[in-house]
């Protein structure tokens, strides 16, 4: 009876003993697993892309000044003319321009207008949290020939398109859908009021904007 109970005994502690060391091992496992399965965190970077667009058809009349100052507060201005020498769309500048010029472009008279344009394109990394500005204006030339037909023309315009190059936080990249850029165009504007349009036009904003990556 008294062996018994030894034996008993043994198996007892023997169990207990096995159920600590699985137990320990389990929790290694775990640990192990845990620590190599979680992603720690980066914050994005994105690569900006501000576009700005003189159309062919405004270009004898009206030039496009444009300032801007990236993450790092570098300011940076252009005056994109007639003579200025075009610059492609990336491609994901080319789907912003498509997303700024979609509710025109039902009238086919205006969308060969649209398609020929002047693009100068200014490019800057901009990371999570940091903020960029844009602003773009309308100045009227001196030297333009006066029209003798009604002019039809669309107006320049200036947006952003952003796109994450690194980190693997949520990603906020942007093709203009949120931008403030719009576009606008005159259609038949007779000739002895095409002056007094002009003027209208002389300084205007067709774009300002303050924009923080997120």
């Amino acid at each position: 009876m008294k062996r018994n109970l030894m034996w008993m005994l043994a198996a007892i502690l023997l169990c207990g003993s096995l159920s600590m060391v699985f137990t320990a091992c389990g929790g290694d496992d775990n640990g192990s697993s845990s620590g190599g399965g979680s992603e720690s965190i980066i914050p994005n970077t994105y690569e900006v892309t501000l576009c700005a667009v003189l159309p062919r058809s405004a270009a004898p009349y009206l030039n496009l000044q444009v300032e801007y100052t990236d993450a790092n507060g570098k300011k940076g201005t252009a005056e994109i003319t007639k003579d200025t020498a075009s610059e492609n769309f990336s491609d994901l500048g080319k789907r912003g321009y498509l997303n700024v010029t979609d509710p025109y472009r039902s009238s086919p008279e205006i969308i060969p207008l649209l398609d020929d344009v002047i693009v100068r394109n200014f490019k800057f990394t901009v990371p999570s949290g940091k903020t960029f500005t844009y602003m773009a204006k309308l100045a009227v030339r001196n030297d333009f020939a006066a029209p003798t037909d009604k002019v039809t023309m669309v107006v320049p315009t200036m947006f952003a398109c952003s796109e994450r190059i690194s980190g693997n936080s949520e990603d906020f990249s942007d093709v203009a859908s949120n931008s403030s850029a719009h576009m606008s165009f005159s259609q038949g504007v007779a000739v002895n009021k095409f002056a007094q349009y002009l003027e209208k036009l002389n300084g205007r904003e067709v774009a300002n904007c303050t924009m923080t990556i997120q």
